[in-house]
């Protein structure tokens, strides 16, 4: 079916090509200073990435709109994007064609925090989404894609807003942020962001507690420079809440797992420099550094795992304690000559976790369908120590070059040296260990026929490290993923249509298997491929209503394995999903969005032994600008109330979507 799926689209592609063209769109974004190339069209945008790869975008005024807590609750809305579990709801990850990302998130371009995070929405300009992971420009990661949070800057015009909202679970949330100039000829601008939110869940005894405070200086000091300081404090209370399991043939709804003495104590402090400086005006440097530092305590009470369809959950108890440091840093000078543009530069990260545990199972049992908490907790004689550290460290040179063969004919190539160290111990045995070099390439073309086409094809090598040691006692070779693109983007004159179209194929080598001829070693043979299809348009009928369509197929197959599963899809990734978006000014002061997303029956486990059932779910907001400085916001998640999955890769690694849930909140301008 995919095959027949790219025959058609190629020949689309081609027929396109001779009949209308593209002419590029400029980037404006006033008082924003961390930009790429890519244009921003809409809330729910596409384009096409400096490296010549499919990117979507969210606009923080979406988030915003529909007043999430978390990008996951809305990521779907992206064609072959669905959110991923993270250590059960205490992290942020998603899959991006079929791949997941590991919690591999990145923060103006460089790695965001690598510990259990939640990133504020009050924060974000902007999360783009670039299909398939170009290591070259980012370095580890998963060949599906890369996700980037855009922060908000300081702007040099003063504003300042001030918002409060209500809604379903017992919510509160309050932001301030305020923003604006410092001196008189606007080359000292400020921002600062507080944001707190206080809310139970629709789990009994898990709670979404935050604050989240951000202040940031920028100081223009010369045309083409800048300097932009952060400092990031955030607390977390949210508990790990544990997963929901799938048993007689069905998803187990309503029903938590959580203690009631369940805890959490998260908090994180960054401090960010991005660093701009014009050499000359034909060259820069370009510095990011994040440092961060954290500290996590918790008291995790639930199920470890699911033994038979009809017997009580095995019980679970940890206590938590753990520090958390990282540095990250990515330095580049950057060439323009008369018709291309040269980038060498260097990048570095460093994580260190270190952590003093302690765990019990099967001291206690939970009934599956109504769970009860009589009983009585582990003392500390019956834990179990868990002590040890994850250190982890990578470092690479790249080389990135963009070239104008022509006006309307453009070559991007690179090439990145990296190096990537892990030492993993618990209780003073080594877990994991690897020493790996890897060479990652890329290279991408795009063409611009005419003024409304653009047309681009691209190749990217991905790696992510292999832990311990091969049979001859070397450490292996990283895995490998490759992904190839073909695209074209269409908008038309009046810029009242937008329509983009990908074709792509991905695999990832390099895979651990059981060596066949010694089963007590393993070697590099196992293989994944997907290969898919994307569709977004975008659609202004009139001054009052826009239209927008995604559309996402896929074949996520394992080739090649040592456990039976070759020929399987992947566990948790839906062969097709779709999302439209109505976006409807009904008079000049009230706006409405009505939101429905579609995910297909997806796989439960890697076995393919069962599958979660297809779901729609719909969304609706409302925004009433009740005076020039006062506005009010309505939103409703999951408008039917319907049951459904996110997640799922095992009978008891099971998350389920929020049921529905409404928020309002009124915004005051200062």
């Amino acid at each position: 079916m995919i095959q027949i799926q790219k025959r058609f689209f190629i020949k689309c592609f081609l027929l396109f090509s001779c009949q209308v063209s593209v002419a590029k769109v400029p980037t404006v974004l006033p008082d924003v200073i961390v930009l790429d190339d890519a244009p921003v069209y809409g809330s729910l945008d596409s384009g096409v990435h400096a490296s010549g790869h499919t990117v979507n975008r969210l606009s923080g005024e979406l988030l915003e709109t529909f007043q999430v807590d978390k990008t996951e609750e809305i990521v779907s809305y992206l064609p072959n994007v669905q959110s991923n579990r993270l250590d059960a709801g205490i992290g942020e990850d998603f899959i991006v064609r079929g791949f997941s990302l590991g919690g591999r998130l990145l923060l103006d371009g460089i790695l965001d925090n690598q510990s259990y995070y939640l990133r504020d929405p009050a924060t974000i300009e902007s999360v783009e989404i670039i299909k398939g992971h170009n290591s070259v420009l980012y370095g580890t990661g998963a060949p599906g894609g890369s996700v980037n949070y855009i922060t908000k800057k300081p702007l040099t015009t003063q504003q300042n807003t001030l918002s409060f909202g209500i809604g379903s679970f017992d919510r509160k949330r309050f932001v301030l942020d305020s923003t604006g100039p410092m001196n008189q000829n606007k080359s000292v601008a400020y921002r600062s962001i507080i944001a707190l939110r206080d809310s139970n869940t629709w789990k009994n005894n898990v709670i979404d507690k935050s604050y989240n405070i951000t202040n940031s200086l920028l100081w223009r000091y010369k045309p083409n420079s800048h300097i932009i300081t952060a400092l990031e404090l955030s607390y977390q209370a949210n508990p790990f809440d544990f997963d929901n399991v799938y048993a007689n043939d069905a998803p187990v709804y309503d029903v938590s797992y959580v203690h009631p003495s369940t805890t959490a104590d998260r908090r994180f402090q960054r401090a960010s420099l991005d660093w701009q400086h014009a050499l000359t005006t034909q060259s820069k440097l370009d510095l990011k550094l994040n440092l961060i530092k954290g500290t996590r305590e918790e008291r995790q009470i639930g199920f470890f795992y699911l033994v038979a369809d009809d017997a009580p959950l095995v019980g679970y108890y940890r206590e938590v304690d753990e520090s958390f440091d990282q540095s990250t840093l990515k330095l580049a000078y950057n060439h323009l000559y008369q018709r291309s543009e040269f980038t060498i530069g260097y990048a570095r990260n460093e994580t260190n976790a270190y952590y003093q545990n302690a765990r019990a199972i099967n001291k206690f049992g939970l009934d599956i369908y109504q769970p009860t908490f009589d009983f009585t907790l582990p003392t500390s004689a019956e834990l179990t120590p868990r002590e040890g550290y994850i250190k982890w460290f990578e470092q690479a040179i790249f080389l990135q070059s963009v070239s104008s063969i022509t006006d309307n004919l453009e070559i991007s190539m690179g090439v990145r040296k990296n190096q990537f160290n892990l030492d993993v111990q618990r209780n003073d045995v080594t877990t994991g260990e690897t020493e790996q070099d890897n060479l990652s390439k890329s290279f991408s073309i795009r063409w611009h026929p005419q003024k409304n086409l653009e047309m681009y094809a691209s190749y990217s090598d991905s790696f992510l490290p292999n832990s311990g040691l091969s049979k001859e006692g070397d450490f292996f070779d990283p895995q490998i993923g490759v992904q190839k693109e073909l695209g074209w983007l269409f908008i038309t004159d009046n810029k009242r249509l937008k329509l983009n179209v990908a074709l792509f194929d991905i695999t990832q080598s390099n895979l651990l298997i059981k060596d066949p001829n010694d089963p007590s070693y393993k070697v590099l043979a196992g293989l994944k491929q997907v290969t898919g299809t994307e569709i977004q348009a975008q659609l202004k009928l009139n001054n009052q209503l826009s239209i927008m369509v995604n559309m996402g197929l896929l074949d996520p197959r394992v080739r090649k394995s040592d456990n039976g599963t070759d020929g399987n899809l992947f566990p948790s990734v839906p062969q097709e999903t779709g999302a439209v978006m109505f976006e409807y000014l009904v008079t000049s002061s009230i706006s409405t969005n009505l939101g429905l997303i579609y995910q297909g029956k997806r796989a439960g486990d890697l076995n393919n032994s069962f599958f979660v059932d297809a779901y729609t779910r719909y969304d609706f907001a409302a925004n009433w600008q009740v005076t020039k400085d006062t506005s009010l916001n309505l939103s409703v998640q999951n408008i039917m109330d319907i049951d459904y999955v996110t997640y799922a890769t095992y009978k008891d690694f099971m998350r389920f979507g929020n049921p529905r849930t409404w928020a309002l909140s009124v915004k005051k301008s200062l």
